[in-house]
């Protein structure tokens, strides 16, 4: 922000990314006017199987290393989109394509390691102590982080809106793409 001289910013965040949103809004106060923050992360919850398996010992690499995408597609289709259908190979290639580039998925494994994601309490509640206007949106069918973190996040942010999405997983941002940027805009507007 410093570099390109912002000095004020409304900051979105989504799931990990919400987790940073609120570490930096937090530590930077003054520098973040609102926020949104799109099935975050932050407080814990209990994490599914299947999601538990990427934090486990050599297995992750193990299995993200055989020479198929058969993983990947199965978690992004069943956990992070209530219609699999939106799951087109183009899709699919501008998700995935950062795990092609050699060590990506080792960094991955470690951030999903170390849980941080899980441990932003004592930020949420200094975040909450401010005021700021925030809106949080989530998909009810959310495979990754279940509602009622949102919820949660909800009751903690006196004055926030929780803007729930049906038939949407993971990415209301791109499963109701249409509802999700009317609802940004309009709390991004001025009026």
């Amino acid at each position: 922000m410093d570099t390109v001289g912002i000095e004020i910013a409304t900051l979105v965040g989504h799931s990990m990314g919400s987790g940073t949103t609120i570490a930096f809004s937090a530590a930077y106060p003054e520098r973040v006017d609102k926020l949104i923050l799109v099935d975050s992360v932050g407080l814990p919850f209990k994490m599914a199987m299947r999601s538990k398996l990427f934090t486990m010992p050599r297995l992750p690499e193990l299995l993200l290393g055989l020479n198929n995408d058969y993983l990947r597609r199965k978690n992004l289709s069943e956990i992070w989109l209530h219609n699999p259908n939106l799951l087109t190979d183009e899709i699919f290639a501008r998700w995935s394509g950062f795990q092609k580039v050699q060590g990506s998925t080792r960094i991955l494994l470690n951030i999903l390691r170390k849980d941080f994601f899980q441990e932003l309490e004592l930020k949420i509640n200094e975040l909450a102590r401010m005021e700021k206007p925030i809106v949080i949106t989530w998909g009810r069918q959310d495979g990754a982080v279940p509602l009622h973190v949102g919820q949660e996040m909800l009751r903690r942010f006196k004055g926030s809106t929780l803007e729930i999405f049906d038939d949407c997983g993971h990415m209301p941002n791109f499963e109701c793409a249409e509802q999700f940027n009317q609802l940004v805009f309009g709390f991004l507007s001025p009026t």
